[in-house]
């Protein structure tokens, strides 16, 4: 339907400045005028023309050529940006599906697992933001826990702060069965991330641009709490 959308408004785009380039080509022949200079008599084609009829004013010569192409370019541009979203999309609905299908169950209890690793997800990144765990100490296990913990004080003694903001999980794929009561998962998502010095510098990352990660992560199962833990997280180098 976008596609379609993105076809249509290149049509009508090209439909509505269509009379501008007829104008200027009709315009460019004796009678024309170039440059505040008046031609009679002969072919004389004018480069860079305006003819005012009220209030509208007609760009003729290269002026409209130009235009015509710069709509050309961003039309096809714009299409071709929505036929990439539509395959990305559908390529994250079909790892999903996979991972689904993967999981042990019932649709309810799949359905309600992945939910609860997704909120999992967003809370750790949230806390890890803020520089606190609090509010996500029990989507930890105690081992992963430690470790975040250790790497956001040694952050504030060298008076560094790492931010990840405005976080969109894209994707999620390969889900891997390890034993009852394990499993793991991958997440693409994509990201601001930055540091941040006590000035409130910039010293690494962007703050204007998003990135794009792919990361494993190992959930354990919680008999007492009743809940499904970060274990542990692996980095996957997108260069590969």
């Amino acid at each position: 339907m976008k596609l379609r959308k993105g076809i249509f408004c290149l049509l009508l785009c090209l439909a509505l400045f269509q009379p501008v380039t007829a104008y200027a080509t009709a315009g460019g022949h004796s009678g024309g005028s170039s440059g505040g200079h008046s031609s009679t008599g002969g072919s004389s084609r004018t480069s860079h023309s305006t003819i005012r009829s009220g209030n509208r004013i007609w760009i003729g010569g290269r002026s409209g050529s130009v235009l015509s192409f710069v709509l050309f370019t961003g039309g096809i541009l714009g299409i071709t940006f929505l036929k990439r979203k539509r395959q990305q999309h559908a390529l994250a609905q079909t790892d999903r599906n996979d991972v689904l299908i993967a999981m042990p169950g019932s649709e309810q209890e799949k359905q309600a697992l992945l939910q609860e690793v997704t909120q999992t997800f967003q809370r750790i990144q949230a806390a890890w933001d803020a520089g606190t765990l609090k509010s996500a100490a029990r989507c930890y296990t105690p081992r992963l826990y430690d470790e975040h913990r250790r790497v956001l004080a040694d952050n504030r003694e060298k008076g560094l702060h790492n931010h990840t903001q405005k976080v969109s999980l894209v994707r999620i794929s390969n889900y891997r069965q390890l034993g009852t009561d394990s499993f793991s998962l991958t997440f693409g998502f994509s990201c601001l991330d930055y540091t941040e010095d006590q000035a409130g510098r910039i010293v690494a990352g962007d703050a204007t641009r998003k990135q794009y990660f792919l990361q494993r992560w190992f959930f354990n199962y919680d008999a007492e709490k009743k809940l499904w833990q970060a274990d542990f997280i692996q980095p996957v180098d997108l260069t590969n």
